[in-house]
């Protein structure tokens, strides 16, 4: 199992974070979230295989480090 937990803060971007609030706590198993990661990754990576879609955003994903995820959680989840 793995524990979340999600704070956030009021601040606006670059100003001082002063108080950290919790917003969501929970716990899910490895293997799911292993898995929800996974399908996530490769969903944005059939999405970049677009041209007009991926045209200004192919640099913005580590398609290498995906495709040894990918592998990695093959061997985890079989």
């Amino acid at each position: 199992m793995v524990n979340f937990k999600a704070e956030g803060f009021a601040e606006d971007f670059g100003d001082e974070i002063k108080d950290l609030e919790l917003d969501v706590e929970f716990e899910i198993n490895k293997k799911q979230l292993i898995r929800m990661f996974y399908f996530e990754f490769k969903r944005i990576s059939e999405l970049l295989r677009d041209k007009q879609y991926g045209e200004n955003r192919k640099n913005e994903f580590p398609f290498q480090k995906f495709q040894e995820f990918e592998k990695l959680q093959l061997n985890i989840l079989n």
